[in-house]
Order: structure tokens, then sequence, then C-alpha cells
């Protein structure tokens, strides 16, 4: 069973007994596809970037524009001898976004804390690491890892890139969704 968009869109269109609403399952199927793989660490839409060279005293980077998930940071220290790295630790979301610590007072942003990166969370596709990036003249680099953004589904014969296994749910969620905006239209 070949499951691309052309035939996943037949599946959905007769479970919702409705052949004439293609172009919409369509959508669902690649909006369904794009909602899977924000829950799921797909291997095959794990993506390491190009380092990123760390500037004097910044804390914040801008993200891939196919950025999804984060999976890792690594730092890399290139100034010192011998050169040294570690991957960074994530701060979990309540820790900044909190009445005890938040993201203004943790980066001080006025006067903000420097030296080597140790902590990083992302906000609004940026990176932010703790402490900003030391100005003594070193060098250093950061290598983000991260889960993309699956490409657009357009061709009807094009299959989905993530593992077969999976193409099956596409299905159930486009259906779940075709269902929910179509009772949405007829209560309208």
């Amino acid at each position: 069973i070949t499951l691309d968009l052309e035939g996943c869109t037949a599946r959905v269109a007769n479970l919702m007994k409705r052949n004439n609403i293609n172009t919409e399952i369509a959508f669902w199927l690649d909006f369904s596809l794009k909602e899977l793989c924000d829950e799921v660490d797909f291997p095959e839409l794990r993506t390491v970037n190009s380092p990123i060279s760390c500037v004097p005293s910044t804390y914040e980077y801008s993200l891939p524009a196919d950025y999804s998930r984060m999976s890792s940071v690594y730092y890399k220290c290139t100034s010192d001898s011998p050169v040294t790295g570690h991957n960074l630790v994530p701060l979990p979301r309540q820790f900044y976004k909190s009445d005890t610590v938040d993201y203004e007072r943790l980066l001080n942003n006025g006067n903000p804390t420097k030296g080597n990166p140790i902590y990083y969370f992302v906000e609004h596709n940026k990176l932010i690491i703790y402490p900003a990036y030391r100005d003594d003249g070193g060098t250093g680099t950061l290598t983000v890892t991260y889960y993309r953004i699956p490409e657009d589904w357009p061709e009807a014969t094009q299959l989905p890139e993530i593992d077969a296994r999976w193409h099956h749910y596409l299905i159930w969620l486009a259906f779940f969704w075709g269902m929910s905006f179509d009772e949405k239209s007829s209560e309208g």
C-alpha cells in the first residue's frame, strides 16, 4: 500500500464519505503531518546546523527558519588550549517564565552576566544562552541540533518525509480534523 498524498487523500475521503473536498483533505493531511512532527522525534527530520560563531556579550541567536524543536546545543571554546566543549543544559520553561525568575532578571539585559555558556532555552525562535558569551577576546561556536519542520506535501505522488510506519496515523489525524471542520460548517 502506497500512502502518498493521493492515497491518503482517497482514504480520508472514503472515511468521511465525501469525494468533493480533496483540496481541503490535502491541507488537513499537510497540517496533520506538521502537528505529528511537533510531538514525535523523527530521526529523519533531525538536523545539525553549521556552527554559529559566538559574539561577545551576546546571549540571543536566531534559529533557522525550518526550526521546529530543539534536540541539543553544543558549545565549543576554540580559543582555549586545549579546545574544550560541552552540551548546554536546557532550562525548563517554568524556570524563566515564573514569578521567581523571569526572562529579564535571568539575563539582566542591561548588563548581562558573561562567561562560557552553560544553559539555554528557546523563546520566539531565538536561542537564548546563559551566561551571555564572554567579552575577553575568546572565540567559540554553538552547534544547534534540532528537529526541522517537514517540507510541504505538494505533489500527489510524494511520500511524507517520515518513516512509512507512521503514515496511517496521518489518515486518522486528517480525518478527525475534517470531521471537526465538517461539524462546525454544518452548525453555522
